[in-house]
């Protein structure tokens, strides 16, 4: 799998949105083609627990996790643009 030169692990604290949270999943899924980051959020603003469409990638709290695009996330700390 092609993931450009964003990469990012599980475990690494990230900002998005100018929300921050914890990676837990870096690959594809089953929900859209392409390359995803899912999140759990510090805060209980995320779409769903880790879960999409009765797939499990990674587990958290409910509405604290999130996918999204690589090129949407920063590295916690890094100003976004």
């Amino acid at each position: 799998v092609d993931v450009g030169s964003a990469q990012f692990t599980p475990g690494q604290k990230v900002t998005v949105s100018g929300r921050t949270g914890i990676v837990k999943f870096f690959g594809v899924t089953q929900f859209a083609a392409g390359v995803w980051v899912g999140i759990a959020l510090d805060d209980r603003v995320g779409k769903n627990d880790g879960s999409v469409q009765g797939v499990t990638y990674f587990t958290c709290e409910p509405n604290h996790g999130i996918f999204v695009r690589p090129a949407n996330v920063l590295p916690a700390g890094q100003a976004e643009a």
